[in-house]
């Protein structure tokens, strides 16, 4: 049996400030606004039960909260951006 390589390498772009323990859940997202340009969002969910939407903006590279904080409980969460 082959063993396959996985390994790789990656540079740090960005430092999402902002939750108050260990982020848990991290998803990015590419997204048409209605300026027909493409959006970068990242969804984070932490373990201080907050989930927080970020957006990329393009002028700086930098992500910014767009919002603040959602309290999450024990249950699922899911949404789909329009």
């Amino acid at each position: 049996m082959e063993m396959l390589d996985y390994s790789f390498q990656y540079e740090v772009e960005s430092t999402l400030v902002g939750h108050s323990m260990t982020v848990n859940l991290a998803e990015g997202i590419y997204c048409e606004g209605s300026d027909s340009q493409t959006r970068t969002l990242v969804a984070t969910a932490s373990v201080d039960s907050t989930l927080k939407i970020w957006e990329r903006k393009t002028s700086t590279g930098l992500y910014k909260s767009i919002i603040f904080k959602v309290n999450i409980s024990k249950t699922c969460i899911s949404f789909q951006l329009s």
